[in-house]
């Protein structure tokens, strides 16, 4: 975040992913999206970031 220059920043960056591939004791060898689908009859459904759904105050209307 200190320099603009594309070259230096390409640098720094090259030298931060070599240190992280030494350094990373396991890497995830899957995606596993998450998937939210509801009916309009659903109410009050959010989707959460941590992708647990979360159903507080969700109700089904008529």
């Amino acid at each position: 975040m200190a320099t603009t220059d594309p070259g230096q920043r390409k640098a720094l960056f090259k030298q931060l992913h070599a240190l992280m591939a030494k350094d990373v004791p396991i890497l995830g060898l899957y995606y596993e999206p998450s998937v939210d689908a509801v009916s309009p009859k659903v109410k009050g459904y959010s989707v959460w970031p941590a992708a647990n759904p979360r159903v507080w105050g969700v109700w089904k209307s008529e």
